[in-house]
């Protein structure tokens, strides 16, 4: 990988049947490196910037990887087979779930088993941390929960609750994402049900529902949490305009969700995305939203222009179904020529600042003091901060400042003029339906 860029997004896909994890370029499916020893069902397979964790579906073992080495560099027994595996914001601690429904919750750095929990009462399908490092699970009961991580280190294994059940699915929830944001507590789930849901965990309300022609296997939003893609058992992909969903929710007179149904509401606007010949299992938003990567139990990745709604290239060295798609910044180790304008790349966006933060500190708040704190913690982590110059730090902390003040006054006017177009879109649905 040293001949990649730093600032690139890499795709790494897992199979359960031919036993590789690929790291391939988003932009030419070329092979950067791949790793033996992986035989992970969905949401098996988890990818942080220090290493690849994967649950065996075969055997009761986690398989650890380390970025070029092709080898398993660690393989950790279990209690019993698990099944989703992730880390928190911080990658401190791992979870996994198992067919039975428990949790089990892990220090990174030391290995070490701190909790094991009853969760659900069926196999667990999902999890995932919230950006402020509260877990959300799901399962084949149909039911997400919350669960506060002080309320679980303060209690006995067989007393911990959730502080929050949510079950307005009626078949097996399938997948959960999260809002990367700390300013939204936003979450979206998908189910066998063929409904999307839109939860809010301030409120602990349900504030959409989406209801597709399809089983929903997968499912992602972009980092604008505003185009949803539903990856589905007829082997279609399709996307979800979340803001008009959310308007017509706030049309009903009774204050209750509404079943958004795609077709009927937007059959003018292209949304479904044709060309896997068997059902998806994952699909991954790149960060900047202009791309889609979508793996099938048809074993190829395709790569999709989000602009044309259109297959650009795919991915078709996996020898069997691939069930984990994830996109990374790639890891390069070689950062000795770091220069302002790599910095500057953090800064474009707000969100991508706390992001940033979160990975340290968990921050709820980004304050002059704190972006300067966090911006030098960034920078020893991942850029070798001994190579630069106090002058060159001083110089990105001041400009990063700025640029959180300027991107609070856009994101103002911007959302003023994404809730205007929204609701002329709106308008215009319902005219064309008139």
């Amino acid at each position: 990988m040293s001949g990649q860029s730093i600032m690139q997004e890499v795709v790494v896909s897992g199979s359960r049947d031919d036993s590789f994890i690929y790291i391939w370029d988003l932009n030419s499916a070329s092979i950067i490196e791949e790793h033996k020893g992986n035989s992970s069902n969905a949401h098996g397979l988890h990818v942080t910037p220090n290493f690849i964790a994967a649950t065996q579906y075969s055997t009761q073992m986690i398989n650890f990887w380390n970025w070029r080495k092709e080898s398993v560099a660690l393989r950790c027994p279990t209690a019993e087979k698990l099944g989703p595996i992730t880390t928190s914001p911080d990658a401190f601690y791992c979870i996994a779930g198992s067919l039975t429904g428990k949790i089990y919750l892990w220090i990174v750095n030391t290995g070490q088993l701190i909790k094991i929990w009853d969760a659900h009462y069926k196999r667990i399908s999902c999890l995932r941390f919230t950006s402020d490092s509260m877990i959300l699970s799901a399962g084949e009961d149909s039911l997400i929960k919350l669960w506060n991580l002080v309320n679980i280190f303060a209690a006995d294994n067989s007393n911990i609750e959730a502080d929050l059940t949510w079950n307005g699915h009626t078949l097996p929830v399938t997948d959960i994402k999260c809002s990367t944001t700390m300013s939204s507590r936003r979450f979206i789930s998908a189910s066998l049900d063929r409904t999307c849901r839109v939860w809010d965990i301030y409120s602990s309300s349900q504030l959409a529902c989406i209801s597709l022609p399809a089983a929903i296997r997968t499912i992602d939003w972009d980092s604008t949490e505003s185009i949803i893609a539903a990856g589905c058992v007829d082997n279609t992909i399709r996307l979800i305009y979340l803001n008009v969903a959310l308007e017509v929710n706030k049309l009903r007179n009774d204050g209750q969700p509404s079943v958004f149904n795609i077709a009927d509401q937007l059959s003018a606007v292209q949304q479904t995305l044709q060309a896997h010949t068997k059902p998806i299992n994952a699909v991954c938003f790149s960060w900047d939203g202009s791309w889609l990567v979508s793996g099938s139990e048809d074993g190829t990745a395709i790569v999709w222009d989000l602009f044309t709604r259109q297959p650009v290239r795919s991915f078709t060295n996996h020898k069997g179904a691939i069930t984990n798609i994830e996109l990374i910044m790639n890891p390069a180790q070689d950062n000795k020529n770091l220069n302002i304008q790599l910095l500057k790349k953090f800064a474009s966006e707000i969100d991508k600042i706390q992001i940033l933060a979160n990975n340290y500190d968990q921050m709820e708040l980004i304050t002059k003091e704190q972006v300067e704190k966090n911006c030098q913690k960034a920078t020893q982590a991942y850029f070798n901060y001994d190579s630069l110059s106090e002058d060159l730090i001083n110089q990105q902390q001041i400009e990063l400042e700025n640029k959180v003040k300027n991107l609070e006054e856009q994101k103002v006017r911007w959302e003023k003029v994404a809730n205007s177009l929204y609701t002329q879109l709106l308008s215009d649905i319902n005219n064309n339906n008139n």
